[in-house]
Parts: C-alpha cells; sequence; structure tokens
C-alpha cells in the first residue's frame, strides 16, 4: 500500500477555506480547550471545536481530513458515555426524579500523514521526511449515525473507513471480461460468446474438416458472457470450442470424432475479450476466493449488488448477491437465508452503498490502513458535556427506544490534535538546512522584520463616474488591476456633420462587428466610425469633466443617430430629456493607464461592463516605495515586532496587489511600537524592500521547540498558584514562560492601557485575548511543545493521581484566604468562622468526588493511545511506500506512535495554507483520464500513448500533413488544466469550430516549453491573453469538433448546437460506436524557436507538420503528468 505525501493543510471544518487569522479569531470564541493548556492547568495539546467556533467558521457539523494520509485508527461508541453525577440525591419530589448527567464521546480516528520536503535539485540524497498524526475526538456515536438515516430528506455520510456492509459495481471500475471463444461455426468465424474459466461444458461431435473444433452441447458449470450479459446456460447459442481451451493436459481434452457424452470438460483459458458481431467488449465484476487475486472464481455482471460480510487486504467479504443470476461456484454451503453466498470482491471495484464500524466501543487498529485525501469526510462532530455542563435528565427515558438525550439537547464539541512521534527539532534542523537551495517559487512565507515600513495606497488621481463602461485590460486575481475606461455620450444632433468615412461593417447585413480594442459586440447598436470637432470634443468635457483634451480621441465610434441613447445606460434606448434629437458616440481611453481597485468591480465579474458607483483611479500603480514621507508617516507605519504572513493565505483573501510579472505586493497587519495594530503593503520582489524577505516554510521562521517536562500535577501547581499569587517568573515551567512572554504582547499589555498589570494567570480570558489578535496567535501557533499525550495514561491513572494531592493544598489555601477575609470584616464568632470553613471543607468534598467520577467514567474510557501504540508493533502498520504519484525519490518509512506516550505537539491552525508542497512539477491536462486511455473504453484501437492510431504524434492526416500532437478523448466538455505555472500567450480560433490557448510555462526546476491546447469548447474559456496561471488552473473545457451539414449525412448524426449565440444544426466529426468524442489535442513546443510567438507555431512552409521546428512529441510529458495526477504509470 502507498500513502500519498501532505501537500498542505486545511482546517478540519468548512468546505471553504479562511485564513489562518481567521481560524485563531474563530478559536477564541471556543468556550474551552486552548493550546497549550487550560485554564486549570492540565495539559491540551489541541484545541476545540464548539458551537461558537462553528458559527464563525462552518455550522454543518462535519469533520474532513486536514492532509492526505491514511487512517490507522478510530472508534465509535454504540451510544455516548454518561456521567451520572450525585448532585440531585438528597433533593426531594420532583427534582429526586431527576439525575445530573453529561454525555460525552470517546469516539476519535487517527490519521497518519507523510510530510516531506521537497526534492532539491541536482541533489541524489532522499529529502527529510517526517511522520505526522492527525487526530479528531468526540465524533457522533453510532446511534447518532442512526438517528440521522431517519430523518426526512437527510443524506448521511459514512467514514470510507468502515466496514463496507453494501455495494454495487462500479461501472467506471468495471473490468472487460475475458473468456475461452465459442465459434459459430468454427475456425475464424462469428464469437457467439465466451466462456468463463473454470466454467464446465459437455461436448459434442467434431466439426467436419476442422480438426481440434468441438461441438458444444451444454454447460453443467460455470458462464458463458455474450454481447447481452452473463447467463449461465447456452440458450439459443450454437457453436464450437476449441480443444485446446480445455484441460489442463492432453487427458483432459476430447479426442477423436466424438467428445465423451457424459464428462464434463473443464474450461482453463481465458484469452478473448471481444464477443459478438460487431464485436463488442462485456464488463463485470470479478469474484475472487479469497481476500486476494490468486484464485478468480467467476464474474458478475453490472448490475449485481452486494450485502457485504466484512473487509480484508482491500476486498471484501461477500454475504448476498442480488440482481443477476448467481452461478453455482459461488452458493455457499449451509449459508442459509443471511449469508447464501460467498467469495471476495475488491473494494475498489464497488461504489459501497453501506459502511458499519468494525466494532463498536472498542478501538480499531486497521491492519491494513486506508488512504485518505485532505478534505475528506473523518465524521460528524460529537458532544463532550463537561461537568460545568450537566443538565438535568429524567432518570427513566420518556419513550423506551429513546437511548439518550437528542443531539440538539447536546452542545457540540471536538477536539482536534497534530502531532508527531519523531524528533521534530532534528527534522526541522535538517530542512533548515536545505531551505536556502529551494527555489524561489517554494518562498510562501513572507518574514516581515522588525523596522519594517508598510506602504500605503498613493492618493487616487481622479474618480470614474457611475455609468462609464470599463474594459479589462488585466485579468489577474490582484487587488489592484487595469482598465480602460469606455464613455458613451448623446450628442445633440446640431453638432452631426456627415462623414465619408467608410463603416467598420455594412449595417445592412446586421452581422456581428469588431468595435473596441477589436472585441465582439452585440448586433445591436450598430457602430460606424465619426471624426469629432471640437465643440464636440468640449460638449464631451462639460459632462464628463475629468477627462482632458487628449483623453478625447479625434476618432469615435458612431453608434445611433437620430433618438440618442441614455448616457448611462448605452445598451438601453431612452427619449431625450428634452425635444432635441441626439447621436450617440463611444469611445475609449488609450492615452493613459488607469489603476483601480478590483473589489470595486466585483459586481462585472470580469467581464466588461459598466460602473455602478464612483470609483477612486491611479494613472501609476498605487503603491510605491518612494521615500517622501514624513517622520511622523514613517514612525506610524513601522513595525516594530516580527511577524510572518503565508502568501497561500493572502492569496485566498485577495490580499496581493500584482505590480508586472516581476513585482508583486501583499497587504499585512503588524505591530507599531505602542503595540497598536498597522496595515499597509509590503514588496516582496527580492531584495526590493529592506527588513521584508521572502521564506521557504522549510525555514520554519518564528516556530520555537519547547520540551515541558513537568508532570501534570506539577503543572496544574503552578499556574493555580500564580492565579491566587504572583508566581516568580524563575518558577515557571517552560511552557508557561514562553506562553507569558506571548500572552504580555496582548493588547491588554500594551503601554496604552494599564502598566501595572498583573502578568497572565492563563486563564481563557488571557488564552482569548491572544488568539483575537494576529500577531501573538501566530506565536502561539509557533509553539511546538513535546509533552505526554492527555490520551496515554497507565492502568492506574498515577499520573491523574497527581491531582488528587491538590485538593488538600488548595483546600487549605482558600482557608486562609477566607480567614484573612473574615479578620478584614472583624467576624470573630468561633461559631461563624467554623461554619464558613466547613462550607469549603463540604464544597471540596463535593468537588473531590466529581473529580474521582470524571477519572473513572470520563478520562479512564477516553484513553486509547497505549491500545493502538501495542497494535501498531505487533501489526508492523507502518505503511511502507511513498506513492508515485508524490515522488521520485527514494521511500520513507512511516513511524508508529511512541510507546511511552510522549510525542511533539503542533498547533494545526499553524500548519493551514503553510505549506504548499509542489512535488509534482507537471500534472495531467485533464482532470480525468482519457477515455482512449489504455484502460478505458476506447484504449486498443484509440490509445493516445501508442504510436499505431490517429490520436498519435506524426499519424498521417490529409494532404500528406502529419498529426502535431496527442489527442485525448474525454466525455462531453470535460475540465482542461494547465500543466504547470505559465501565462498566457493567444487565445484564437483553431479547427472545425473550436478554440485553441497557447500558455509559456515554467517549473520550479527552471524548465520551460509552450503548450497549445487545442480543440477547445469556445464558450468555456476561462483565461485571457496575458493571463498568469497556476498549476491546475481551469483553462477551458474539452471541445467538439464540428462541420456544417452535408445532404448525405444521415439525421442520427446530426445535432443542433450553440454557435456564437444561434442555434445550428452541426455534424460532430469524431463518432466512435455512436459515440460523439469531445477532445484535448495538445502540442508541445521546445522553446528553441523561443518561448514567444515572434515565430508563429503554425508555420504552412513546414513540412509535414506544418509547425515550426522545435515542435516535440508531447508523449513523455504526458506520461510524467499522468504518473504525478493518477499515481500510475501508463501501459
Amino acid at each position: 500500500m502507498t500513502i500519498k505525501k501532505i501537500d498542505n493543510f486545511n482546517f478540519p471544518v468548512g468546505e471553504k477555506q479562511l485564513s489562518q487569522d481567521a481560524y485563531y479569531k474563530a478559536l477564541s470564541e471556543a468556550n474551552s480547550g486552548f493550546y497549550p493548556f487550560g485554564e486549570n492547568g492540565i495539559w491540551h495539546g489541541g484545541f476545540h471545536i464548539d458551537e461558537g467556533v462553528l458559527k464563525k467558521v462552518d455550522n454543518d457539523g462535519i469533520l474532513r481530513c486536514m492532509a492526505h494520509g491514511e487512517v490507522v485508527a478510530y472508534r465509535v461508541n454504540n451510544i455516548y458515555h454518561k456521567i451520572v453525577y450525585l448532585d440531585n440525591v438528597e433533593l426531594k419530589t420532583p427534582y429526586k426524579e431527576q439525575q445530573k448527567v453529561a454525555y460525552f464521546s470517546t469516539g476519535f480516528t487517527l490519521v497518519r500523514h507523510l510530510l516531506q520536503m521537497p526534492k532539491i535539485a541536482g541533489a541524489t540524497a532522499t529529502p527529510p521526511s517526517i511522520t505526522l498524526y492527525s487526530l479528531y475526538m468526540h465524533q457522533l456515536d453510532w446511534y447518532g449515525y442512526q438517528q440521522k438515516g431517519q430523518e426526512s430528506g437527510s443524506q448521511v455520510d459514512y467514514p470510507c473507513y468502515w466496514q463496507a456492509q453494501a455495494g454495487k459495481v462500479d461501472e467506471k471500475k468495471a473490468e472487460t471480461i475475458a473468456g475461452s471463444v465459442i465459434r459459430e461455426k468454427g475456425k475464424d468465424t462469428k464469437i457467439v460468446g465466451l466462456l468463463l474459466k473454470g466454467s464446465k461444458v459437455r461436448l459434442g461431435e467434431q466439426k467436419a474438416n476442422m480438426s481440434g473444433w468441438y461441438k458444444i452441447v451444454s454447460i453443467t458449470a460455470g458462464t458463458v458472457v455474450t454481447p447481452n450479459g452473463l447467463q449461465n446456460e447456452l440458450g439459443n447459442i450454437t457453436g464450437y470450442v476449441w480443444h485446446n481451451d480445455i484441460g489442463k493436459t492432453a487427458a483432459d481434452r476430447p479426442t477423436g470424432k466424438t467428445a465423451e457424452a457424459n464428462k464434463d470438460y473443464e474450461i482453463c483459458k481465458e484469452d478473448n475479450k471481444k464477443v459478438g458481431k460487431p464485436e463488442v467488449e462485456v464488463k463485470g465484476i470479478a469474484v475472487y476466493g479469497t481476500a486476494n487475486d490468486s484464485q478468480k472464481l467467476t464474474y458478475l455482471p453490472q448490475t449485481a449488488t452486494f450485502e457485504l460480510d466484512g473487509q480484508e487486504n482491500g476486498y471484501a467479504k461477500i454475504r448476498k448477491i442480488d440482481n443477476c443470476t448467481v452461478p453455482a461456484v459461488l452458493v455457499a454451503e449451509n449459508g442459509g437465508d443471511e449469508a447464501p453466498h460467498k467469495g471476495y470482491v475488491k473494494l475498489t471495484s464497488l461504489i459501497v452503498t453501506q459502511l458499519k464500524p468494525e466494532k463498536l466501543d472498542k478501538v480499531v487498529v486497521l491492519k491494513t490502513p486506508v488512504p485518505i485525501n485532505k478534505g475528506d469526510f473523518i465524521g460528524y462532530i460529537g458532544h463532550n458535556v463537561s461537568q460545568s455542563e450537566r443538565f438535568d435528565e429524567p432518570k427513566e427515558a420518556p419513550l423506551s427506544n429513546m437511548k439518550r438525550a437528542l443531539d440538539k439537547q447536546l452542545p457540540p464539541m471536538a477536539h482536534i490534535e497534530l502531532l508527531t512521534c519523531d524528533d521534530l527539532p532534528a527534522f526541522i534542523t535538517k530542512t533548515r538546512a536545505l531551505a536556502g537551495k529551494l527555489p524561489e517559487s517554494e518562498k510562501s512565507i513572507i518574514l516581515v522584520e522588525k523596522e519594517a515600513r508598510l506602504v500605503q495606497a498613493a492618493k487616487p488621481a481622479g474618480w470614474l463616474s457611475s455609468g462609464v463602461a470599463i474594459h479589462f485590460t488585466d485579468t489577474t486575481e490582484s487587488y489592484y488591476i487595469k482598465i480602460k475606461p469606455v464613455y458613451t455620450v448623446n450628442l445633440p444632433s446640431r453638432f452631426f456633420h456627415t462623414s465619408t468615412e467608410q463603416p467598420l461593417f455594412d449595417p445592412g447585413v446586421g452581422k456581428v462587428v469588431n468595435g473596441i480594442n477589436g472585441k465582439i459586440q452585440a448586433k445591436s447598436p450598430s457602430a460606424q466610425p465619426y471624426t469629432l470637432t471640437a465643440s464636440e470634443k468640449m460638449y464631451v468635457r462639460r459632462i464628463y469633466p475629468e477627462l482632458t483634451e487628449a483623453d478625447i480621441p479625434d476618432k469615435v465610434e458612431l453608434i445611433s443617430g437620430g433618438k440618442g441613447q441614455d448616457t448611462t445606460l448605452p445598451s438601453v434606448y431612452s427619449e431625450p430629456a428634452n425635444d432635441e434629437d441626439f447621436f450617440t458616440i463611444r469611445f475609449m481611453i488609450e492615452n493613459k493607464p488607469y489603476w483601480i481597485a478590483a473589489s470595486k468591480v466585483l459586481h462585472l465579474n470580469g467581464e466588461d461592463g459598466q460602473l455602478n458607483s464612483s470609483v477612486s483611479y491611479w494613472h501609476d500603480f498605487p503603491l510605491s516605495l518612494d521615500d517622501n514621507l514624513s517622520p511622523q508617516e514613517k514612525k506610524r507605519n513601522t513595525v516594530c515586532y516580527p511577524r510572518t504572513v503565508s502568501l497561500i493565505s493572502l492569496e485566498n483573501d485577495g490580499l496581493i496587489a500584482i505590480e508586472d510579472e516581476n513585482t508583486k505586493w501583499v497587504q499585512v497587519t503588524a505591530l507599531d511600537e505602542q503595540t497598536l495594530p498597522i496595515h499597509g503593503w509590503v514588496n516582496i520582489k527580492d531584495n526590493a524592500q529592506a527588513h521584508i524577505k521572502r521564506r521557504s516554510p522549510w525555514h520554519w521562521p518564528g516556530f520555537e521547540t519547547i520540551e515541558e517536562k513537568a508532570s501534570i500535577g506539577e503543572l496544574s501547581d503552578k499556574i493555580g498558584k500564580n492565579k491566587v499569587a504572583k508566581l516568580d517568573l524563575a518558577d515557571y515551567t517552560p511552557a508557561m514562560r514562553a506562553l507569558h512572554q506571548i500572552l504580555t504582547g496582548t493588547l491588554i499589555y500594551s503601554t496604552q492601557r494599564k502598566k501595572d498589570l498583573p502578568p497572565p494567570t492563563f486563564t481563557d480570558r488571557d488564552l482569548k485575548e491572544g488568539l483575537r489578535r494576529s500577531w501573538t496567535a501566530e506565536l502561539i501557533g509557533h509553539l511546538l511543545v513535546k509533552y505526554e499525550s492527555e490520551w496515554y495514561a497507565d492502568e492506574a491513572l498515577s499520573k491523574w493521581n497527581e491531582i488528587d494531592d491538590l485538593f488538600e493544598e488548595e483546600k487549605q489555601q482558600q482557608k486562609v484566604i477566607i480567614e484573612a477575609g473574615l479578620d478584614k470584616l472583624g467576624i470573630t464568632e468561633p461559631y461563624l468562622r467554623d461554619f464558613a470553613l466547613d462550607v469549603v471543607d463540604e464544597a471540596h468534598e463535593h468537588v473531590k468526588s466529581n473529580w474521582q467520577l470524571e477519572k473513572a467514567q470520563r478520562i479512564k474510557p477516553s484513553l486509547w493511545w497505549k491500545q493502538v501504540a501495542q497494535a501498531q508493533t505487533q501489526n508492523q502498520t507502518t505503511s511502507t511506500e511513498q506513492s508515485n504519484a508524490n515522488t521520485n525519490t527514494n521511500t520513507s518509512k512511516l513511524s508508529n506512535l511512541s510507546t511511552d506516550g510522549k510525542a511533539w505537539f503542533i498547533h494545526p491552525v499553524a500548519m493551514v495554507d503553510y505549506f504548499n508542497v509542489r512535488s509534482a512539477e507537471i500534472i495531467f491536462p485533464l482532470k480525468v483520464k482519457p477515455i482512449n486511455n489504455f484502460d478505458m473504453q476506447f484504449g486498443k484501437n484509440f490509445n493516445w500513448t501508442k504510436n499505431n492510431n490517429q490520436t498519435a504524434f506524426s499519424s498521417s492526416r490529409n494532404g500528406g500533413r502529419k498529426h502535431a500532437g496527442r489527442d485525448l478523448y474525454t466525455e462531453p466538455k470535460e475540465d482542461i488544466i494547465a500543466v504547470s505555472d505559465g501565462v498566457v500567450l493567444k487565445i484564437n480560433e483553431f479547427y472545425c469550430y473550436t478554440h485553441q490557448i497557447t500558455v509559456k510555462h515554467h517549473t520550479n526546476s527552471g524548465r520551460e516549453f509552450i503548450i497549445r491546447y487545442g480543440e477547445v469548447d469556445k464558450e468555456s474559456i476561462k483565461v485571457k491573453t496575458g493571463d498568469f496561471v497556476k498549476q491546475g488552473t481551469v483553462l477551458a473545457k474539452t471541445g467538439l469538433l464540428l462541420r456544417n451539414v452535408r445532404a448525405t449525412d444521415p439525421q442520427s448524426r446530426i445535432i443542433e448546437v450553440d454557435i456564437d449565440g444561434e442555434s445550428k444544426k452541426m455534424t460532430p466529426l469524431m463518432v466512435i460506436n455512436g459515440k460523439i468524442i469531445y477532445m484535448l489535442h495538445l502540442e508541445y513546443y521546445s522553446g528553441n524557436s523561443g518561448l514567444d510567438l515572434k515565430k508563429s507555431l503554425t508555420d504552412k512552409s513546414k513540412k509535414p507538420y506544418e509547425r515550426r521546428d522545435d515542435l516535440t512529441d508531447p508523449i513523455e510529458l504526458l506520461k510524467e503528468g499522468y504518473s504525478n495526477s493518477f499515481g500510475a504509470d501508463l501501459e
């Protein structure tokens, strides 16, 4: 089995991913459960997601896997555990019928991950790697899943790592069935059936004049495949079988003119996959005798459905088969009605329709870990009702089938952790030593050092009025974008003068015209050239005073004459405000650049259109490093506390401004010397701005490793003492000291607040405040702490028993405080003082008794670490190898959990969008496998990887031309994606009503080349010339080659399609076996003739390809991308 390496981390809740800042702020809304320890001083290696957090991020209650990996263990409660507290024991009716309870889940999922540094160019050594684990604790119980299934209209998801209970054949994964031929009249005649290997048949006479071909009389056991499917009897099939396909030795085969009449001959070969005329392939699912492929029993048709009884080694055990005829070989002896059938099927060949945990209330350690991808369903958030949240519940349920309180009555809560049992400091040291050798594209962390200056946008040059149209000249996803204003103006007809210039089009024909910037415009209104006079320009400037005389061109477009158009709505005709007739002109400002904030034109979705409000503009890029600020302005914008920000998060939040291809600015928030937040921009071009550096995540900037050795009792004791009396900093534990330093940087401790505040006491209030401030939240997230997991303990709970000894000390401390208070109040009466102290004794006894309940009934049932670690050691579930889809380097061994419970804990939010491991330089240009793949429906005759068919590079075309690329066939309109980063050079028409997109690509290692993505669907194109595209960006969808209908075309071939907004009847060029083919035609240019289009890619003089000289077969690039995208090599 292989494990897919980590490429990045997601937050475990919410489909839409937010920034680290947003997640830290959301976590500040939790009631409790902060990293690295709680208000009670108990170690806490993760964070809680409760109702407060869910309101800020997502409220669907679903937990999703944070990164690619494999599930190694899980536990699902049948019904939540319940603690019954003793609060109501002494109470009278009606309260005695109630009891104080707290429901909680011990359900969890443990996922193992592999994090590996990218390979250094030219290096031969395997890059450093580390094994991580993510934990998802307190999940929904099995009863909760059942209740969800009973809700009206509910769609219930089930984790992929549970055991399959039922399934159906996945038609996309169905196998082509192979067998031994039955030929209608013997050798070289029509194949009327395929006999599956192992089938037993009765034979008759040998075919006259055709030695070795025997007539088949009947099937006594087994299956025959026909064009219509699978059957267990011959039916109306008549034909002959070849004697060498029978038996394993000559003694097992028929001889002479007639076969033995009562002998069952066994079929021993399966060397043909075609049947019928025309020949077709029949697909089905293979059934095996054991949980491996060593003994194939038979095939079943695609209609088959299964009830299953567990799984092993990637195979599901069959309990019952439905929706097809079941061959005798799959009938279980003494199986009964509940399990009448037998055999195994590959899980990968099934669509699993029902799953269930392998065991309930038990830790399940998977012998074979189950792969899981980032974002996959882990489970539903469950509950962990704390002692302080306990509530009254009737001792007897109001309904007999009600097993617990309803989910809506219980507060949702999940506990999330990320950890490693490897040597994390050593791993960081290794990666830091190599990080400087990574390419610039890997440097996705911006380090904002002390003394860095945040840049503010310059004062706008002016304002564009609402109603002015704009033309986008820049389609990059940037905070500021370039546009050209387009003005449509109604001029009084008294200005109109005759023009002798020829129109841009024939208005009588009513065709589309090339309007501004060569773009195709609507058919109406019509347009023709018109020359403005000086008086007309002056009139225009009176309407739009922001325009200069130079802005208004001499030649404009005349849109209409006579009754004019509304100035602000040029596409809507309206009567003028007075009786004077108007004519309408349109022009674009070409003499100067315009920059605007992209957020002001979101309503246009990147398409040319009108402003719906006034928008400020700049003629120069709004951000500049020009040092023309006053000393006060410099001081106000100078960073005093360093921080790091993720370039990936900034991209997701739209906080990147692209000045040109080589210059980017990012918006950051930092602290000034008053510890007050400041916002502004920094230039991230290498060495462009002082104190601004780009770092790779493998530098681990700002991260601090801390080995905390205080026991639970010591940690709790010190934090407790710090609440009631000032604990000397020298007595702080390492983790306390680090957290203290961070929290004193929060706004509460700013110089604008009281300077005599006591030090942080690590209360929930302190931790919430820290998470609300992005700079302190980042520092908390960068604490990497080694400690013993709270899910590990010995049988006696020794470490938790340390808390017991603290109760007496705490009680005595409280008595001292109360006695001091009584003295201050002048209360000296012994009975009053004794009463007050007795209350303390009673309260502490109550607390101690509840603590004993918590230990025995909550903490102990929640433990799992020891069981998993022991099982891993016994099962040796160290998975193995890295996926070929993620690396070409040597494999890295995965490690198990530590046997002593010690681990390095990492704040999961610190990893969100932190890594962007792009181990694949090249990916496949489609999100799906082509249907002319070797293992798909057209693989044999149209296999794009082979050189023996029309899809291949260099295959012959009409007129002696040779094919200049590779054709990838698909289902209708599949997404085409960029194989690597690049820039769009050109988009134009291609063959047969399709278009092409030409992209200059580059990779992290410095490879550069040009790809022509041809025969794409015109209407689906999502990019424009000049766009920068990232690897995986959707460029367009696969296209359909069309030609005009001919009189000889059968009606069945003619389809109706939309072309340029008109419905037309056309004939598809590519139809195979009645299936209309969509495709991507891909051409590869090495760049030897230039990495631009100064030399056109198409050159009719260059025979035989009619392409420029650096055209190359793209097969190796496609194979590389295929392996990286699909994790498999091509046959």
